[in-house]
């Protein structure tokens, strides 16, 4: 086996964990750079007995990628840019790309139309050089907060960021994916295919979410159902320009009632909210408590005093209806008693990237800060038009049994993430349980916006139990049976697997498969 560093020795902390703080133990890291080399890596884990966790970027919340023992295999050098299509009549066009290609990498490589195509098909060549010479600029829509994530690790987790309730879940701009099943063979799985149809080819069968679309089901699935290696993604045309604006409000409810009226405004004057995000008084405070002379965070804006809640609209839409809903949004902030002074718009690309990175920095914010034990996150989905008044009941919550946090959320599908600051371990479970408790009583679930990984599996299982017990039913489809074979046979068998581009466990599983169908002819 190539790529093992350390094998059964030390492997190197780097990837012992992940943004949440955790940190894991393994035996043996792994780096494949090709499909057969995955699978070989697979293969030896199975013979040696011994567990996976596939790994990205690490960029996870929830200790999605610390391992627990066992192999990590992490695919940040399977990161190619594979294939291409456009169709300028439509407007839209398919990038195909390995697992451990980044967000930033798809990013620039549509905006700059720069990519080394040597190893393409012909088809897709054309397709590029098509692309490159014209004028139209294509994109992926699904933008959550850290730009140097993975494609595998987006999917795997169903991260959509603040994108996801004008355009779409990350599964809505998925084409294909192609995933390294459980016994060891690959499945190209097409958007028409059903959870049914991925199942049967892992050799599994069963009754819960068996109807159910396989490629939405792959997505927030976190390796359940295999090891996502390379996948096809639908691309939509880049908005010629976009602007944004940040408000100030007093309450979360008012800055709920000021959205809910710029949106009827903008749906009057054909102009699209792609982005829409609110950010709780605690965020401000975080900052103005660290070293805010960092590059990173010098430029960001402060609350005004008394403010209590911000919202950051990122919109798209004709020049001439943009200056009539700046200066609607302004009335309405004036006659709201809102801070009208201290809004700010953003209308050339710059003003786009300093505005709208309060909420990525405040995350890395978090995850930097020097705290005795790794900051612990809880995100929910409240009903949309619910969304502030129980992130206040929860901030009434937290301040009275005085603990620190930052809360944050999107405000058009009612998704809010909570991070713990300091918090001591004899109190957390305590302050989970009850924080559990009001959530459900408010008809909240869980979100799956970072991933269940190992720090939200409780929390799934109690706000979403039926859907937590059909998944375990899928986890429970998968028996194992060990048998012994002759001194020697071993390495032979391995050999003839190998030689076949199958794991041991594939070709023991199709080998018994067909001498039992030949059994029952006979």
């Amino acid at each position: 086996m190539n790529r093992i560093e350390d094998y059964h020795s030390n492997v190197s902390s780097t990837y012992l964990t992940d943004e949440s703080g955790i940190t894991g133990t393994a035996k043996a890291i792994f780096f494949p750079e090709t499909q057969k080399e995955l699978q070989d890596i697979v293969a030896f884990a199975r013979q040696e007995h011994q567990h996976v966790v596939i790994q990205g970027a690490r960029t996870g919340f929830n200790a999605g990628a610390v391992p627990d023992g066992g192999f990590i295999v992490n695919l940040s050098k399977m990161s190619a840019v594979t294939g291409f299509r456009y169709d300028e009549q439509r407007q839209e066009g398919m990038i195909t790309v390995q697992a451990g290609c980044t967000l930033e990498q798809i990013h620039i490589a549509l905006q700059r139309k720069q990519l080394d195509i040597k190893d393409w098909d012909a088809e897709s060549q054309n397709h590029w050089k098509y692309y490159k010479n014209s004028r139209k600029t294509l994109c992926f829509f699904p933008n959550p907060t850290e730009t140097s994530a993975t494609i595998g690790g987006v999917t795997a987790t169903g991260a959509g960021g603040s994108y996801a309730d004008s355009m779409g879940k990350v599964s809505e701009h998925i084409e294909s994916i192609l995933l390294l099943l459980s016994n060891g063979r690959f499945l190209h799985l097409q958007k028409s295919m059903q959870l049914k149809d991925l199942l049967g080819a892992s050799g599994i069968d069963g009754e819960p979410l068996m109807e159910q679309d396989a490629i939405s089901c792959v997505c927030g699935s976190e390796g359940t159902l295999g090891i996502i290696v390379e996948i096809t993604l639908r691309l939509h045309l880049k908005p010629e320009a976009t602007y944004g604006l940040l408000s100030f409000h007093n309450s979360m409810g008012q800055a709920a009632n000021y959205f809910n009226v710029l949106k009827e405004t903008a749906h009057k004057e054909k102009i699209q909210i792609l982005a829409a995000d609110w950010f709780d008084q605690s965020c401000d405070h975080f900052l103005q408590n660290l070293d805010r002379r960092t590059e990173q965070l010098s430029h960001l804006p402060n609350f005004p005093a008394n403010a209590n809640a911000a919202i950051w609209l990122e919109f798209s839409g004709d020049e001439d209806a943009i200056y009539p809903f700046f200066e609607a949004a302004m009335t309405f902030l004036e006659s709201d008693g809102s801070f009208a002074d201290n809004a700010l718009a953003a209308t050339e690309v710059r003003d786009m990237e300093r505005l709208g990175s309060f909420r990525h920095a405040v995350t890395e914010a978090v995850n930097l800060a020097k705290t005795e034990n790794p900051p612990r996150m809880i995100d929910w989905i409240a009903l949309t038009d619910q969304w502030s008044r129980i992130a206040h009941m929860v901030k009434e919550f937290l301040n009275r049994n005085e603990i620190p946090y930052v809360m944050m959320g999107h405000v058009g599908d009612g998704r809010t993430s909570l991070r713990f600051l300091q918090m001591s371990e004899d109190k957390e479970s305590g302050i989970i349980s009850e924080l559990t408790k009001l959530l459900l009583r408010n008809e909240c679930i869980c979100s799956q916006e970072h991933g269940y990984g190992r720090l939200k599996r409780d929390l799934f299982a109690e706000m979403q139990p039926e859907i937590y017990e059909k998944w375990k039913k899928i986890r429970e489809k998968f028996d194992e049976i060990r048998f012994r074979v002759p001194k020697g046979q071993k390495a032979w068998i391995q050999n003839h697997a190998i030689a076949q581009g199958e794991s041991v466990n594939a070709f023991v599983n199709r080998a018994i498969q067909e001498a039992m169908e030949r059994d029952n002819a006979a």
